[in-house]
């Protein structure tokens, strides 16, 4: 199933980030494909990059391309509570900034080429995605207590290192009542 940006979404975004170029050029492109980001994607890709055929099974590029940023960035604490800080807040467009520069950073030190019209896109999808997780589970989500920070099971835990489950509900800002939050500096001349 292709994950789909709406046309208001998009029109959302475009209101965030009316002077980043990049992602722009992004949701532009995503207006030509009706919100489809896979054909977004690809067609990103294929502009900057040139190759769109990577013949690995019946995976679209961007399905590879998450994968590979997966495999390399799986532990990039930076990047993963930039996302968790943007979904209770996605009104800020510093956030949304902050993540995509991140991602392009990350990717380039990993050797991955991007660009931040094809970071905004990946964005969009990670975040598209979380947002369709929490509607699935209704807000609901587990958090696990797992044994072997080092050691061989390191950043894979297997069943047999998973110690507690812990079921919780994440709950949105407008469920808290709360508006978009901007960090304003305290400053103090005493």
């Amino acid at each position: 199933m292709n994950l789909q940006l709406t046309p208001v979404e998009i029109q959302e975004l475009q209101q965030l980030l009316p002077n980043d170029t990049p992602a722009q050029q992004a949701l532009t492109t995503l207006q030509q494909h009706n919100g489809n980001l896979e054909a977004s994607f690809d067609a990103l890709w294929q502009e900057k990059v040139g190759k769109t055929d990577y013949s690995k099974g019946k995976k679209s590029l961007l399905q590879l391309t998450l994968n590979e940023i997966r495999a390399e960035i799986c532990g990039d604490d930076g990047l993963q509570g930039k996302i968790k800080e943007y979904t209770k807040n996605p009104g800020s467009a510093s956030l949304l900034n902050s993540i995509i520069g991140s991602l392009v950073a990350v990717a380039a030190v990993n050797g991955i080429p991007m660009d931040g019209a094809i970071a905004t896109i990946v964005v969009l999808y990670i975040l598209k995605k979380w947002n369709q997780r929490c509607k699935n589970t209704k807000g609901y989500c587990g958090l696990i207590i797992a044994k072997g920070l080092t050691g061989a099971s390191r950043g894979n835990p297997q069943l047999r290192d998973m110690m507690a489950l812990f079921e919780a509900r994440s709950l949105s800002p407008k469920d808290l009542g709360l508006g978009t939050l901007q960090l304003m500096p305290q400053l103090n001349f005493e």
